[in-house]
């Protein structure tokens, strides 16, 4: 069986609508089979979300992996955001194109990549990422270090991740390449961890 981060031509689609709430706001997001969390918001997702739309937020920024465009799509409505989404996965890619159209959303850049490879400016405010454990301790890692190269000085980086599924570790790696990582929210086994860019 594929995982989400794998790119199948072959797999059937079988596209449907799943919701997602801000201020009682009803969002509809067109999903499909072959991509991440298909049939819901996963709590992941709604964790960070919870916590970015109730912060200052500006600028540009990546939801790297970003699957449907949730969390692009949501904070470009919310927020005075222009936010670029990348992931390696087609379908999700193809499906993040159609759900920011429905919205009106076109200044963000949407594109099959491989971490942030395709994305050609490197000055961003801030990188987020809900990273495919799956895929490896090694890919998720290198979603860090990219966005370190990628981040403007003062940018920083958003991960949530499970504390079963590596947060500590992850924790340590962010502070090794960033010298600054902090725990900004927690909720049922999901950490949200936030690094600053420097220098």
């Amino acid at each position: 069986m594929g995982q989400y981060f794998d790119n199948d031509p072959n797999l059937k689609s079988e596209k449907f609508n799943i919701k997602y709430y801000v201020n009682n706001q009803e969002l509809l997001f067109k999903s499909d089979r072959g991509v991440f969390s298909k049939r819901t918001v996963d709590f992941g997702t709604k964790t960070m979300l919870e916590y970015l739309l109730k912060q200052p937020l500006s600028g540009r920024g990546v939801d790297l992996g970003c699957g449907l465009g949730i969390i692009g799509i949501t904070l470009s409505l919310f927020k005075d955001v222009t936010i670029d989404m990348v992931d390696i996965n087609k379908r999700a890619v193809l499906l993040a194109k159609e759900n920011a159209k429905q919205y009106n959303i076109d200044k963000s850049l949407i594109l099959e990549s491989d971490g942030l490879k395709a994305l050609t400016q490197k000055n961003y405010d801030f990188i987020l990422t809900n990273p495919p454990i799956r895929a490896g301790k090694a890919t998720v890692y290198s979603f860090f270090t990219e966005a370190y190269e990628y981040l403007k000085t003062g940018g920083f980086l958003l991960v949530v991740i499970q504390k079963k599924q590596g947060a500590p570790s992850a924790k340590n790696k962010i502070l090794e390449l960033f010298g600054n990582c902090q725990i900004v929210d927690r909720k049922k086994g999901y950490h949200l961890l936030k690094a600053f860019k420097e220098v």
